[in-house]
């Protein structure tokens, strides 16, 4: 886009330093005629680039918006699988845009990871709890002391409410509770 541009303020001026060069050359100085044409010229030339910064302009700006857009819905509905559109190959935008793209789908490849990992440590820890818990509980008629035992019970309770609320988190992720 840059490069575009670029290469029409380049042109412009060319063509100017030409038309310049050449009336300046072979054009005597009272001819009021050749200077309006010159002026008409020039005028056209500057519309002309008013017109096409204005266009890439108007380019950039929306496609800076959509990408925005994009990215605050994202963030909104923490939709990881959302992605920004790309309708053109060319340009920086879509390059940009395509690498976002990339982040996000390694991001999304890390969430998954690590809602797997919650949701493994609490299935895998969820069993050898309940059954010290139970051991425990077991233990309640022997000659140990009840307060002791109440207290070993209380702190594996208080266990299983966490592994409980890693399972409650990874099974309201995957949209299997309301």
């Amino acid at each position: 886009m840059a490069a575009l541009f670029t290469i029409l303020l380049g042109g412009s001026a060319a063509i100017l330093w030409h038309l310049l060069g050449d009336f300046v050359v072979h054009v005597p100085p009272d001819s009021y005629q050749q200077y309006q044409n010159l002026t008409l010229v020039i005028m056209a030339l500057m519309l002309a680039v008013v017109l096409v910064s204005f266009g890439i302009s108007y380019f950039v700006v929306s496609r800076i918006n959509r990408i925005a857009v994009t990215a605050n819905d994202i963030i909104s509905t923490n939709d990881l699988s959302r992605r920004i559109a790309i309708d053109t190959q060319w340009d920086d935008l879509s390059n940009l845009a395509q690498l976002l793209n990339q982040f996000l789908s390694q991001i999304e490849i890390l969430m998954i990871g690590v809602r797997e990992v919650s949701n493994n440590i609490a299935h895998d820890l969820r069993t050898p709890l309940a059954g010290l818990r139970s051991d425990i509980e077991s233990l309640k008629g022997v000659k140990v002391e009840d307060h002791h035992l109440d207290a070993l019970i209380a702190d594996t309770d208080k266990m299983m409410r966490v592994f409980h609320s890693l399972l409650r988190i990874t099974n309201i992720e995957q949209g299997k509770r309301a």
